[in-house]
C-alpha cells in the first residue's frame, strides 16, 4: 500500500451497526482544504451505503444504514439541512469509481494534526464500535454530532460523551442528556425561545452570532475530561429543506 497522506481515504467499509445493511465511511479534505465557508478547514467524515446513492437511499428509506433513527431525515419528510444531491452524491460516486483506498498508516497518523468534522453526512456510530474507537484513537481536534445516543451501550457512551455532542431535538431529551453527562447540540425552529435548563440557556453558535468557523471553534467537540462541563449549544434550522422543519 501507498504510505503516502492521502488527501481523501475509506476509513471503514462494512456492516451498519444500525441496521446490519453495507455502508462505508469516507474521510475527505485531508490535504487539500474544504471550501464549506461555516466549517472551514476540516477533514470531512461522510457515512453512505455501499449500494445506493445517498439521494436514492432517502427515496427508498434505506437511509436508517447511516443515519439511524434521525427524525430529520428526508425520508421520513424531515428538514436536513444537507443536500444529498451535492456533496454526499459527489463522494458516493467517486466511491463507486473506485476512487478511494483504504487509509493508510501515514494518513492516519497526520489526522492527529488535522481539525475533523466527524459526520458531515450521516452519523458516526452507524460505525461499530471496535472500528470506530480506533479510528477516534487518531482524532485529537473535532467536532461531532450523534442522534444515536440514546440507544448506546456503556462503552459506545463513554465514546459519544469524549468526542460527540447528543443531537437533540427538545427540552426533554435536552435534560435527559444532560443526565447521562453529555453535551448537546439543538437545532431550534427560528421563532423559538429556548428555555433555561441547569446550565443556562446555552450557547448560540458561534458562526451564527461571531462569524466564526467551526474549525476556530470546536465547541462541538463532545468533553475531553469529566472535569469538562457539558455544554448545550443551539442554532436555528437552516438549509433548503427548512420549510419541513419540525420535532
Amino acid at each position: 500500500m501507498n504510505n503516502k497522506i492521502q488527501d481523501a481515504a475509506i476509513i471503514y467499509q462494512g456492516v451498519s451497526a444500525f441496521d446490519g445493511k453495507p455502508i462505508a465511511a469516507i474521510a475527505t479534505g485531508i490535504k487539500r482544504k474544504s471550501k464549506n465557508s461555516k466549517t472551514g478547514a476540516m477533514v470531512q467524515l461522510w457515512i453512505i451505503s455501499q449500494d445506493l446513492s445517498p439521494y436514492d437511499a432517502s427515496q427508498a428509506s434505506s437511509d436508517t444504514s447511516n443515519c439511524g433513527d434521525c427524525k430529520h431525515r428526508h425520508s421520513l419528510g424531515g428538514g436536513c439541512y444537507v443536500d444529498l444531491l451535492k456533496a454526499p452524491n459527489s463522494v458516493y460516486n467517486c466511491y463507486k469509481r473506485g476512487g478511494y483506498e483504504d487509509i493508510n498508516a501515514a494518513t492516519l497518523a497526520h489526522l492527529s494534526s488535522l481539525k475533523v468534522r466527524l459526520g458531515a453526512y450521516g452519523d458516526m456510530f452507524a460505525i461499530p464500535y471496535k472500528p470506530l474507537a480506533n479510528f477516534l484513537k487518531h482524532v485529537r481536534k473535532r467536532t461531532g454530532y450523534t442522534h444515536a445516543w440514546q440507544n448506546l451501550d456503556k462503552r459506545s457512551l463513554e465514546l459519544a460523551r469524549k468526542y460527540f455532542v447528543a443531537s437533540v431535538d427538545n427540552f426533554e431529551e435536552l435534560v435527559k442528556a444532560q443526565d447521562l453527562e453529555l453535551s448537546t447540540f439543538r437545532v431550534k425552529a427560528p421563532k423559538e425561545v429556548m428555555t433555561a435548563d441547569k446550565f443556562g440557556y446555552g450557547i448560540e453558535c458561534l458562526n451564527t452570532t461571531h462569524d466564526i468557523e467551526c474549525a476556530d471553534c470546536l465547541l462541538c467537540n463532545g468533553r475531553d475530561t469529566d472535569k469538562t462541563r457539558p455544554r448545550n449549544i443551539f442554532i436555528d434550522a437552516h438549509g433548503n429543506k427548512l420549510d419541513r422543519f419540525n420535532v
